[in-house]
């Protein structure tokens, strides 16, 4: 089996119109310099998605996939948002003859520190489907939606209203790189 992390921000833009772009996103490899960005903040199409990058896995490897990381550091209703569009997008390239396997949430009981990838120990904690901020672990909303998916996928994906902020217009930060 392969197993795939899927982020918001895994998907990437690199150009190499470094002047569009703040100092901070500038990288280089040490013959090109670029830019380089979360695809889903300069890409006007946006994101190509968990579906379109897995089916590419399909066709060449032809193995059984999962996403053995699902998660987006936002509010909970943004989060289960995000889980909703993943576990559909694994439905439908299921349905179209992939053999997929799981959808992994992470992190089931958080993390810490997590948002600096562990570059930093500043104690801040974000929760996953269980909260164990208090030394129990307590169920979040995320928790609830799973529970909800294994019990009646269509009634729990049609509890989720709106777009995620990653389809929104106001996701772009590099509008004017895009339009350039």
């Amino acid at each position: 089996m392969l197993g795939f992390n899927y982020y918001v921000t895994g998907e990437r833009w690199l150009d190499d119109r470094v002047g569009l772009y703040p100092d901070e996103v500038h990288g280089g490899n040490g013959r090109d310099a670029y830019a380089d960005v979360e695809a889903v903040r300069a890409r006007p199409e946006g994101l190509a998605g968990s579906r379109a990058l897995l089916r590419e896995c399909w066709q060449r490897y032809r193995r059984p996939l999962a996403i053995t990381e699902a998660h987006l550091a936002c509010t909970p209703d943004e989060q289960i948002r995000w889980l909703r569009d993943v576990y559909c997008d694994l439905l439908a390239l299921r349905g179209e003859g992939a053999d997929v396997r799981a959808l992994t949430v992470w992190s089931l009981l958080g993390a810490f520190d997590w948002n600096s990838m562990l570059t930093r120990q500043d104690g801040y904690y974000e929760s996953g489907a269980f909260d164990v901020s208090s030394g129990d672990a307590r169920p979040t909303p995320i928790a609830r939606f799973v529970r909800a998916l294994g019990h009646s996928p269509q009634t729990a994906l049609a509890s989720i209203d709106g777009e995620g902020w990653w389809r929104r217009p106001e996701r772009m930060l590099y509008a004017q790189a895009s339009a350039a």
